[in-house]
């Protein structure tokens, strides 16, 4: 199972949602989801946006999680 970590690499660069949002070109409530794992498809454009609004890959949002979570 996969978990997102938007949060963390973005909290860890100083970014609250409305600043990713803002930079990423991406709806509140998308940015939202994506910040606290709500979603259950991960889109790649959606994706690749808040990576490239952080400046790091798409990779480095996702890691791998046990699935008892």
């Amino acid at each position: 199972m996969l978990r997102l970590r938007v949060r963390a690499v973005a909290e860890a660069q100083g970014y609250t949602i409305q600043r990713l949002q803002t930079e990423a070109g991406v709806s509140y409530d998308t940015v939202l989801k994506y910040w606290h794992n709500q979603i259950r498809r991960i889109d790649l454009a959606t994706l690749a946006a808040l990576a490239k609004a952080l400046n790091t890959t798409s990779l480095e949002l996702l890691e791998e999680a046990d699935e008892e979570r």
